[in-house]
């Protein structure tokens, strides 16, 4: 995150040219109070603000002719890795010393949590790269749930939605039911699909109201400042940040609605884990497509159905 990224560039140039009013100024305004600093030198773990000034005093206490300079700054997402070297004198013993170290710093949103110090860039880059494999594996998955034709449409241009509600017998909304909507933990949609499922299922008896009524929902727009659909709260910021925070959350998959534009956003940023299609034995021609460019995918399970739809599971083909 950008932000993020200047924050540090910001801290590290005030520490070096001494400027510590600037430095304390910038912690004071972006440490979350529960922040951690993890010591590599000696074991200790400074929490908070305060903590942070008690390193400051320290390092000016055990050296002399101390100063540092950044080397590097990599950004990892939700962790940053600064790179730093430092030159300084022993207190005591006056012994010159010469050293690279690094920092990895975690991040919330623009709050910086944690940060763990490293003798050397690799190891904290194994660090952070491990830590966010790990997080991958816990998080939640991203799936799509689309009706789509033969031809690749998800909707006509006159937005006539009979070629989807002549397939949907007993036994495919059963399976939707079972196998889509009571595995979603969270719903998410753009404004305009949500405006439409938040006037008819409220009231509605139908064997998908319950799951869509009562699981909580995130529409995504920069327009929509209320949302009366219980349940439901309203995602504004950057897509890619808002999906990850919704990752993070704990529960069930995210199951995606649509529409189109939305998916599409996804899909481009590579952002959608697993994409559950139901195909319908209608070509329409033209109309909105469901995805804007090449996608590779990898066939996970399919299930035909009998009024011809078909439904496939695929996952994308990632390096």
């Amino acid at each position: 995150m950008r932000e993020n990224v200047e924050f540090l560039r910001q801290g590290y140039e005030a520490l070096q040219r001494g400027d510590l009013e600037t430095f304390k100024a910038l912690a004071r305004e972006r440490l979350d109070p529960d922040f951690e600093f993890h010591l590599v030198w000696d074991g200790r773990v400074l929490r908070g603000y305060e903590g942070t000034l008690e390193w400051l005093s320290d390092t000016r206490d055990t050296w002399r002719d101390y100063s540092q300079e950044v080397d590097e700054i990599i950004d990892l997402g939700q962790d940053v890795v600064v790179v730093l070297r430092i030159s300084a004198r022993g207190s005591g013993s006056g012994v010159p010393v010469e050293q690279e170290f690094a920092v990895v710093w975690t991040f919330e949103g623009e709050r910086a949590v944690s940060a763990r110090s490293f003798g050397s860039a690799a190891e904290a880059l194994e660090s952070a790269r491990a830590a966010e494999a790990r997080k991958e594996t816990s998080m939640r998955k991203v799936v799509l749930k689309m009706d789509m034709s033969l031809d690749g449409y998800v909707g006509p241009l006159d937005e006539d939605a009979e070629w989807i509600m002549r397939d949907f017998d007993d036994e495919l909304s059963q399976w939707i039911v079972d196998e889509v909507l009571w595995q979603a933990g969270t719903h998410v949609m753009g404004r305009a699909t949500y405006e439409e499922m938040a006037e008819h299922w409220p009231s509605s008896d139908a064997v998908y109201a319950a799951p869509m009524n009562e699981i909580p929902k995130v529409v995504f727009s920069k327009t929509l400042t209320d949302a009366r659909w219980p349940e439901t709260r309203i995602a504004s910021g950057d897509l890619a940040e808002e999906i990850h925070r919704l990752r993070e959350e704990p529960g069930k998959d995210i199951l995606v609605h649509g529409g189109s534009e939305l998916v599409r956003s996804l899909s481009r940023e590579n952002l959608i884990d697993e994409y559950r299609l139901i195909v319908h034995p209608a070509a329409l021609g033209g109309g909105a497509a469901l995805f804007g460019g090449r996608l590779d995918l990898r066939l996970m399970s399919s299930r035909a159905f009998a009024t011809g739809a078909v439904a496939l599971t695929f996952q994308p083909v990632r390096d």
